[in-house]
């Protein structure tokens, strides 16, 4: 799902996230910040997620 949220900031092509292969959108996060305390990279996530399905148009 961050590959496609990349895709979509970088980019600014929306015809590359068809191309992905997710079952649920940035919008399912609920944001409870488990997967940042075990990402290696320290990745914000639960951020990334809601800046995403805002730039999708479907953010809370």
């Amino acid at each position: 799902m961050i590959q496609g949220y990349n895709e979509r900031r970088i980019s600014g092509e929306t015809w590359r996230l068809a191309s992905l292969d997710n079952t649920a959108g940035p919008e399912t996060c609920i944001q409870c910040g488990a997967c940042r305390k075990r990402c290696p990279q320290k990745i914000d996530i639960p951020g990334t997620m809601r800046a995403f399905a805002s730039l999708l148009g479907n953010g809370r």
